[in-house]
């Protein structure tokens, strides 16, 4: 895919707006370059949603798919906002009755080259791999986070909480980050219903299932979660960014915000105090009244968006203590409605930020420069806290270990440290500095176009259409995306460009066919990808740009033909001086020359293969052998490195020698190459 094709790229977050920001903001960014987004939600959030700036608004299409009703949810709940914590799971099944729908539409959009996809619809990936659409899982929690999730390579032997509060055995690295015990406790005790299908197996199926990971963080912050991510999972692993919130600002100022604007116009710099949990993260009773008391006992100047119940369907509504807002009318500000956070945090006299850890509101506590105090609650809150705590970015509040409890004292004093005290200041000091990350457009553009280069080299293949398509016939070998297809009809004849003859005619004889199969496994197994595989073939086959179209399928015979009429039309012997320097256990070794005299050989041979032998046999038993030479070669597998940068084998199988004779075994070949292999090192 040329390095400035447009894409057009489906992006399917969760239905939770922690969720949903994140995904609309990269999908700005990547419209911004020209490029055509799908945005597919439920019609209620998709209403709810930040409008867009006009010059990007035509290329973001929002797709709209009605949210299907199930037992037990609510009316008009679309999102997690909308209902209870306890109510969410249903909230999980309504979406996983959105696979039909949501498989109708991957496949009505013939120009889809891939779609992003949340941690919740873990049976994405097959749907889309089904109709050879790349998937990419893009979470929007940090790479940290990520790598606390089970790869699939790994046997977890992890079942009592206390296992989870110690980082899992596949880390590799000193670090701090895990759970502790009350955090792990809250997901352990979560009551499912026997149909209900956890977060823990979502996550760690999408991440097995998908063909690459997209993390919203960067190689600046967490260098080696993203290096660990790539290793435990064998798949790349892009970076996008921290993605930090924009608005369109549509000239509009609510009543709600010009009163909060005013209050705070009157506040010293950097001495106002912002409290707010998210849109999940809801506090109990007692959690609420010691949150309260303990700002009133800080005597620091405060602005809390508090949300008293989830819903319309939430009945256990939380109440401030009594009088509390009377005694501190002149302290802070209560919003129970919606509040203008980004506004709130950008305002100057605000100095601090009391959150849930939620990654979201982390980025933009941080983006402008907001010192952190901690107060987890659920999901991945915990991993981030500690991550935070880690670089000495935020502060959490003391707690008890077991039951998470904490008192409105701690409250108060982590309140005072963290905005006035000296001992503090390392986290003052620590946010200002992490800001210039957090707000740097140009990385974060670089991030983007990252992005969008491992989906153009990744992405869905385009079909390529035959400059005689009429003349052909349909049964082919042909190449799609994730697949080859192998028919054993009999071969077509093709017409061949010729200077002197164009009615002159070339077919591929069995053998012909057999090498192009052992080619086609040896090159899928030196680049470990089929988009490089084509590509290779169309480097040898020496297409041009005209002679490929977007209608019809990548033809590897016609390819196959066109490399033997380029490549062996004079009969020549070609020479392969190819010499690559690989180390193998700290000793250099140099890679035998590649004689293409072989090749010739079993070209001149080709009619001598035993026909009765099967195109597939002949796969089936490369295969075998091939899968045995792997294992000897895993230098040559495909890795990536933390900024997602790929580095590959540049083997070229196709000039590699491949024995074709007949009634040889597939072991036997491969015991007879490994000898050679062995005497000409000795030598």
């Amino acid at each position: 895919m040329a390095g400035n094709s447009k894409l057009h790229i489906a992006m399917f977050p969760w239905l939770a707006f922690g969720h949903m920001i994140p995904y609309l903001e990269l999908a700005k960014l990547i419209a911004q370059k020209g490029h055509k987004i799908s945005f597919i939600s439920t019609p209620r959030n998709i209403d709810r949603l930040p409008k867009l700036h006009p010059s990007i608004s035509p290329l973001i299409t929002f797709v709209e798919l009605s949210l299907p009703q199930v037992e037990n949810l609510p009316k008009d709940a679309e999102a997690t906002t909308d209902l209870p914590y306890d109510k969410v799971p249903y909230l999980k099944q309504a979406y996983d009755s959105l696979k039909e729908p949501m498989s109708k539409f991957l496949e009505s959009c013939d120009d889809l080259d891939c779609v992003l996809f949340d941690f919740v619809p873990y049976w994405l990936p097959d749907v889309a791999t089904s109709l050879g659409i790349p998937n990419v899982i893009f979470s929007i929690f940090t790479a940290a986070a990520l790598s606390c999730v089970k790869p699939a390579s790994v046997i977890d032997d992890r079942s009592k909480p206390e296992d989870f509060t110690c980082p899992p055995k596949w880390v590799t690295f000193p670090t701090t980050v895990a759970f502790r015990l009350f955090e792990v406790l809250r997901i352990f005790n979560q009551s499912l219903d026997a149909n209900v299908v956890s977060d823990l197996y979502r996550l760690q199926e999408g991440m097995k299932c998908c063909d690459m990971i997209a993390v919203r963080s960067c190689v600046e912050f967490e260098p080696e979660w993203l290096h660990l991510l790539e290793e435990i999972h064998g798949k790349p692993v892009i970076p996008v960014g921290v993605l930090a919130t924009t608005e369109y600002d549509i000239g509009e100022e609510n009543q709600t915000w010009r009163s909060m604007k005013d209050w705070l116009d009157k506040k010293k710099q950097g001495s106002v105090v912002y409290i707010a949990f998210g849109s999940e993260a809801k506090p109990s009773q007692v959690e609420l009244t010691e949150i309260a008391l303990g700002l009133e006992l800080s005597g620091l100047p405060f602005i809390w968006a508090l949300r008293k119940n989830r819903g319309s369907v939430d009945t256990e509504l939380i109440e401030l203590p009594e009088g509390f807002e009377k005694r501190t009318k002149a302290q802070g500000l209560v919003c129970t409605s919606w509040a203008p956070q980004l506004k709130i945090l950008a305002h100057d006299s605000v100095g601090g930020f009391v959150t849930h850890s939620g990654w979201s509101s982390v980025v933009e506590a941080l983006q402008h420069a907001r010192a952190l105090i901690l107060l987890t609650f659920l999901a991945d809150q915990g991993i981030n806290a500690r991550v935070l705590e880690e670089k000495k970015m935020g502060y959490s509040i003391p707690r008890n270990e077991k039951s998470g409890y904490f008192t409105r004292d701690s409250v108060a004093e982590s309140l005072r440290l963290v905005m006035e005290k000296d001992e503090g200041k390392v986290y003052r000091d620590k946010a200002k500095e992490m800001r210039p990350l957090f707000v740097d457009k140009d990385r974060q553009d670089k991030y983007v176009e990252k992005l969008l280069d491992h989906l153009r080299s990744h992405g869905r293949i385009k079909k390529i259409k035959s400059c005689q398509h009429s003349e052909l016939n349909p049964n082919l070998l042909s190449f799609k995306h994730r697949q080859v297809l192998s028919l054993s009809s009999p071969p077509a004849t093709m017409k061949l460009e010729n200077n002197k003859d164009n009615s002159k005619t070339q077919t591929l004889k069995h053998g012909q066919k057999t090498l192009l199969l052992h080619s086609i496994a040896n090159y899928l197994e030196n680049t470990g990808g089929f988009s490089k595989t084509l590509k290779k073939f169309e480097s040898e086959a020496k297409f041009e740009k005209d002679d490929l179209g977007d209608d019809s399928l990548i033809d590897l015979e016609e390819v196959f033909c066109k490399f033997f009429k380029t490549s062996d039309a004079t009969s020549k012997k070609i020479e392969s001086n190819q010499v690559q320097d690989t180390q193998m256990n700290g000793v250099t070794k140099k890679k035998k020359k590649c004689d293409t005299d072989d090749i010739k050989n079993q070209l001149r041979a080709g009619d001598k293969v035993n026909n009765s032998e099967s195109v597939e046999e002949i796969i089936t038993n490369d295969i075998v052998a091939t899968e045995v030479k792997s294992k000897e070669k895993k230098k040559k597998k495909r890795i990536y490195d933390s900024h997602g940068q790929e580095e590959q084998d540049n083997a070229e199988a196709l000039k590699e020698p491949a024995d074709n004779g007949a009634g040889e075994s597939p072991d036997k070949k491969h015991k007879d190459k490994k000898k050679k292999s062995n005497l000409e090192t000795e030598s």
